[in-house]
Parts: C-alpha cells; sequence; structure tokens
C-alpha cells in the first residue's frame, strides 16, 4: 500500500476519534464536586441557633442578646441602651455588685424596672441578697429565664466513688438531674414545643451531699427555678442551672420550701404570681422602652 495512504488513513482515524468525544451525548466527562455535608441546627436550652451565624456580621447588624434574640439595636445603640438600664437600676437601688441581686443581673433576665411599683405589689422587688423565703420567692421569679412544674425522674452520677468525688473541685456539677415538664410557667420563647425533659446540673453527688442546695427526691412533683448559664461547658450546653434554695414541693397540692414541712404559700397565689410578673414584664418589649426618663418610668 501507498506509504501517503497509509498515513492519511491514520489521520482520519485519528480525527474521528476526537470529535466522538467532544459530542454531547453522554460522553462528556463529568467532573466530580466533593459532597459538603448539611451542618446540623444546634439547639441549646431549647433555643434554635441559625445556621448561618457563624458568618461575621455587619457593621449595621442587629445584636443579638445573650440568648441569640434579636435585639434590633446596632452595637452603639445596644451599649448605650445597657449604660441607660444599669443607671436606672441604681438610682432604684438595685446595687452593681456584689452578690446575686445586682443591676446586671436584673438586666440580663430583662426585668421591666419601669414597672417597680407593680413589682413592689407583688412583693418581686428585691434589692438585696434574699434574706427569707420570701425574698428568695421574689428573687427566683424576677432572677429565673425558666420557671415550670415538673417531677424529678432521674438522676446521672458522673462519678463511682466517693473517693472520685472528693476530688472534684467545690462548686463543680457531680450529678444530672433529669425532669419530666408538665407546664412552662415562665420561658416558653425558649421551646418551640413544650419539652417531654429538661436537665439540670447539680452539686451534689452520690455520696457527697453537703453543698448550698438540697437533694430533690425522685418522683417528687416540685415548681423549678432555672437560669441558662451564660457560659455552658462543652459537654453540657443544653443543661439548666437551677436556683439554689428556691424550690417549691407540691404535696396534695399544697407548697412547700423544698424539704420544710411548713405550707409557704397556696398554688392560687403562686401562680396569680407569676401570670402577672409575666403580664407587668412583657419582656418582649423590653428592648422598646426608655429606661432612664423618669417620667417615662410606668411605661410598660
Amino acid at each position: 500500500m501507498d506509504r501517503k495512504v497509509i498515513i492519511t488513513a491514520i489521520l482520519i482515524a485519528m480525527l474521528s476519534v476526537v470529535f466522538s468525544m467532544s459530542d454531547d451525548g453522554g460522553n462528556v466527562p463529568v467532573i466530580s464536586k466533593k459532597a459538603t455535608d448539611k451542618v446540623p441546627t444546634s439547639y441549646v436550652s431549647g433555643q434554635v441557633e441559625q445556621e448561618n451565624s457563624v458568618l461575621p456580621s455587619k457593621i449595621n447588624d442587629a445584636v443579638k442578646d445573650r440568648f441569640g434574640f434579636d435585639t434590633g439595636m446596632t452595637k452603639n445603640d445596644y451599649d448605650a441602651f445597657k449604660t441607660q438600664y444599669l443607671l436606672r437600676a441604681e438610682e432604684l437601688g438595685i446595687p452593681k455588685s456584689p452578690g446575686y441581686v445586682t443591676s446586671e443581673n436584673y438586666f440580663d433576665h430583662k426585668v421591666n424596672i419601669n414597672a417597680v411599683e407593680e413589682l413592689k405589689k407583688l412583693g418581686l422587688f428585691v434589692t438585696q441578697n434574699p434574706r427569707n423565703e420570701n425574698e428568695t420567692f421574689g428573687f427566683s421569679i424576677t432572677n429565673s429565664d425558666i420557671i415550670l412544674i415538673g417531677t424529678v425522674d432521674s438522676v446521672e452520677y458522673f462519678h463511682k466513688t466517693k473517693e472520685e468525688e472528693w476530688k472534684v473541685s467545690p462548686g463543680l456539677a457531680l450529678s444530672r438531674y433529669f425532669v419530666k415538664v408538665d407546664k412552662i410557667l415562665k420561658g416558653n420563647e425558649f421551646y418551640k414545643t413544650v419539652p417531654i425533659k429538661v436537665s439540670y446540673l447539680s452539686s451534689i453527688g452520690k455520696f457527697l451531699t453537703i453543698s448550698s442546695d438540697y437533694q430533690l427526691k425522685i418522683g417528687q412533683k416540685y415548681i423549678l427555678f432555672f437560669q441558662i448559664p451564660k457560659s455552658p461547658l462543652e459537654n453540657y450546653k443544653n443543661d439548666l442551672s437551677k436556683i439554689s434554695k428556691a424550690s417549691l414541693r407540691i404535696v396534695d397540692g399544697r407548697i412547700y420550701i423544698e424539704y420544710f414541712n411548713e405550707e409557704f404559700k397556696s398554688m392560687e397565689d403562686i401562680l396569680f404570681t407569676i401570670d402577672n410578673f409575666n403580664r407587668i414584664n412583657d419582656i418582649y418589649n423590653f428592648y422598646k422602652r426608655n429606661y432612664m426618663v423618669k417620667e417615662q418610668k410606668n411605661e410598660k
């Protein structure tokens, strides 16, 4: 065969292969893309944390409070608002520090200090560390994030021996209690639906029961006062913090302060006080008020 004919045949064959690969008929190579797993929405104490919260905020974006709720204010406006509130709180006799009752705690728990006269009538305007049962009750309502009626269901101890518990620094959690929830009395905004159970950390262990709190009984129904920790530990983000020595034991419709045997208040009185606090406190309008102008101190 002629050499030129052979070369021509080879070139035609090569070109036909190239054109067949460039056809749209499924022969085009597909570049595989690495699948990106969707970041799961995280839940902290029942509050949904948005997936895009990791993105940097713009300077004009609204600031979120410590619970993740939108304040509707820029950073500068929020700082000025907080300063205004703290000055007004101190003006009303709420100390700046130290102790549990401080202007900062009032702010953190969104107490409407413009309604101070109504708070006084309800016995809820506490300006010093609680010294008796009524002051403890008042403090627990205003300084709790969540109040609920529930039954202590079970307890999980973190250590197996007394020796292990003794090695733990005082005040740190030795156990986790689980509570079946009957009703939320305050703090519905933290949950999309009423949770079946909540858990809280306790400094009371299996062997060490000496602490600043009382050990609640499994199977007992209580009115419990909880706070959402400001800086929860990594492994305990869903756990609440119980206000010490404030739980109310419910026995046959009668109310007792934890382990005391004298009846405290009627259930009717307690629910009336909490309901009225929720009404006058109206946390949904907390960031819309002016707390410094005296003429507006009764503004709701």
